[in-house]
């Protein structure tokens, strides 16, 4: 009876020894795994967490526009209109009416009218509404002394009822709000009415209305 009760607790003791021996073993791994630092034979495991990748920058060579500061004003570099100026100051007396008849003061009839008259004195400035070329300078036998700028985008603009010598000459390149010469009051289809500029615009050598030229 001795003999056996040794063998049990001798197999008692061996069980013992070997739980606390699995349990030496599994602090001293966790300790050592939670210092060890990943090098390269043993790199970090992959994360199974999204992970933000770097975007190819496609804006390389192009053109780029900030917000402007607050009480700053951008000004757009291209498709920009091109500069237009009033030829002269005044009032419109009579609005363009070619698919209408308008009253002509002088002639005492109804016509159409391929212009606008502006409101101007005698010898006030008459300027150039848009940058061109002058393509002629004539003597109108109904609308007076005359300048005709050619403008790109098939544009032509004519200064009509100006003074004898107008202040520029054809073959000429002129700016937008060049003077072109003075009101003259020479146009006499129209010499009932108050001094004025009579202005035509035409496009692609069809009359249009000059306001749309003008305010656009």
């Amino acid at each position: 009876m001795q003999n056996n009760e040794r063998k049990h607790n001798n197999t008692k003791g061996y069980y013992i020894l070997l739980a606390a021996l699995a349990l030496v073993a599994g602090i001293s791994g966790y300790i050592f795994l939670s210092d060890a630092e990943p090098t390269a034979d043993m790199p970090r495991p992959e994360l199974s967490v999204p992970v933000e990748t770097a975007v190819p920058d496609d804006t390389e060579g192009k053109t780029t526009t900030e917000a402007p500061a607050e009480g700053e004003k951008t000004v757009p570099t291209l498709g920009m209109p091109e500069r237009t100026v009033m030829p002269v100051s005044g009032d419109m007396l009579q609005p363009y009416a070619m698919e209408s008849l308008s009253y002509n003061t002088t002639t005492r009839d109804w016509r159409v009218h391929g212009g606008v008259d502006l409101s101007a004195e005698l010898g006030q400035d008459v300027r150039a509404a848009r940058s061109g070329t002058v393509m002629a300078v004539y003597e109108d036998d109904y609308y007076g002394m005359t300048v005709v700028l050619q403008h790109k985008d098939g544009y032509t603009t004519s200064y009509c009822g100006l003074a004898a010598e107008p202040s520029v000459a054809a073959g000429e390149d002129v700016t937008a709000g060049q003077v072109l010469g003075q009101i003259g009051g020479t146009a006499l289809i129209e010499t009932a009415m108050e001094d004025h500029l009579h202005f035509e615009v035409c496009k692609d050598g069809e009359p249009i209305d000059p306001a749309g030229f003008l305010y656009s």
